[in-house]
């Protein structure tokens, strides 16, 4: 990180922004009130929604699993602790694959592509009666995660520059995460 710190320039967009001058904060409120006194108001319910359930389903699919494992299906410390000769490999080449299916075939197939594969593979996950299969469909969960680099690309450009990682803000780290709280509660 210090290497990066000091040798990644900052964007030129950033440096050439008029500096407002105003507190920490300040300038996040005034765009949110914008965006939702302007007409990207039910864009933003509508992502902020979308954000909701991917978080939702990350927080149950992804952070119950050890706990099922354990008690649901019996697996010891030891089973666990081959899940990152799968989850490394397939979270790799799914997460980078996100970027190939969304540049390749668009933001909305991608980000369907993604999150039907989610559900399937949950079920999977949560229903198979294999140990094999419930291993493979948890490694393939974890690649799976590539729909936040579809999602969160496809949040940015519905909005205008100016209003871009405010309108990220409140969609994926104001009301999304909310899913991850809740997610959990409900799957559980």
């Amino acid at each position: 990180l210090p290497i990066y710190v000091r040798r990644i320039p900052e964007t030129r967009a950033f440096l050439e922004r008029p500096k407002t001058g105003t507190r920490y904060g300040e300038e996040f409120l005034r765009i949110a009130a914008a965006l939702w006194g302007s007409r990207d108001r039910a864009r933003l319910v509508r992502v902020s929604l979308l954000w909701l359930a991917i978080n939702g389903w990350a927080g149950s699919a992804m952070y119950l699993f050890f706990q099922y494992a354990m008690s649901e299906r019996g697996w010891t410390a030891e089973d666990v602790q081959l899940l990152p000769l799968g989850t490394i490999p397939l979270g790799l080449a799914l997460y980078a694959a996100s970027g190939f299916v969304m540049d390749r075939f668009g933001r909305r197939p991608a980000a369907t592509l993604y999150l039907a594969a989610c559900f399937v593979t949950t079920v999977v996950c949560y229903q198979a009666t294999n140990d094999r299969a419930v291993y493979w469909a948890y490694c393939t969960l974890f690649g799976l995660n590539g729909v936040w680099v579809v999602v969160t690309t496809w949040t940015l450009e519905l909005f205008p520059t100016a209003s871009r990682s405010t309108a990220l803000a409140i969609a994926n780290n104001l009301v999304g995460r909310m899913g991850l709280v809740f997610g959990p509660m409900l799957g559980g």
